[in-house]
């Protein structure tokens, strides 16, 4: 039996327990997952090791510590069940806010899960193909003026699930973009207002994270971020024009 059928009733221990419960079973699902995870590791580390490493030749990654290896397992499993409970973990945390959400919205949870998985999924591989592989160059090639680089594959490995997470979480602008603007936050208008704003920002944030300092990768990065946002103003404006619209002619303005 559900607790939160009346959010505007429901006491604090009734919230309470009703986050208890969900935190057990977000950890339920997380576990499975790592579990999983621990079984898909070794392929995700030579899957990682692909775009920098010329067919034939071995890889010359070194470890320093005998115990590298399990804090290299631990994280790729981490990431691995992550993404595999993704689905369970997004609608625990939907059914706990869901009576908070105006019962107008109209939300359908599993669109907006498969919507999330799969950007996410393509932000990850585009990442893993256009973008790593001339970071990963551009740094080792700056090395060598300076000293002989040997790189760690405890360093590699976090390097490369730092790029392709990031990657995995700028593909959920429009996502966000729509969420947001079903829940009456943000408008179309108010995105093709700030389109300039937003622009300068993601140049920016593109030249600071970015690990190279090269006009080329900077590119690279920031054009699918604005193509991204592009995308994020017209489905806001596809979601404000199939939801929001005031049916007498009206409509909602931000």
């Amino acid at each position: 039996m559900e607790m939160l059928t009346s959010p505007n009733n429901l006491p604090v221990i009734g919230h309470l327990e009703e986050l208890r419960k969900r935190i057990i079973y977000i950890l339920a699902f997380l576990t499975a997952g790592v579990l999983a995870g621990l079984f898909l590791a070794k392929g995700l580390i030579h899957l990682l090791e692909i775009p920098i490493i010329q067919p034939g030749q071995p890889s010359n990654f070194i470890l320093l510590n005998p115990t590298d290896v399990v804090n290299i397992y631990f994280k790729i499993s981490l990431y691995i069940g992550i993404v595999i409970s993704s689905p369970g973990i997004i609608f625990h945390v939907w059914r706990y806010v869901k009576p908070a959400v105006p019962k107008d919205t109209g939300v359908s949870i599993w669109s907006w899960v498969v919507s999330v998985v799969l950007l996410f999924c393509a932000g990850t591989v585009f990442f893993w193909k256009f973008l790593l592989p001339p970071a990963y160059k551009f740094l080792m090639g700056i090395s060598t003026e300076i000293a002989t680089p040997t790189i760690t594959l405890n360093s590699y490995i976090s390097f490369s699930l730092f790029m392709v997470i990031a990657g995995g979480f700028i593909f959920e602008m429009p996502v966000l973009s729509a969420l947001l603007t079903r829940m009456r936050i943000i408008t179309p208008r108010l995105l093709t207002a700030k389109w300039r704003e937003v622009v300068f920002g993601l140049c920016v944030f593109a030249a600071i994270v970015t690990p190279t300092t090269d006009v080329f990768n900077i590119i690279i990065f920031v054009l699918p971020m604005i193509a991204l946002f592009e995308v994020s103003i017209l489905v806001s404006s596809a979601v404000y024009k199939i939801y929001i619209k005031d049916p007498s002619g009206g409509t909602y303005e931000s």
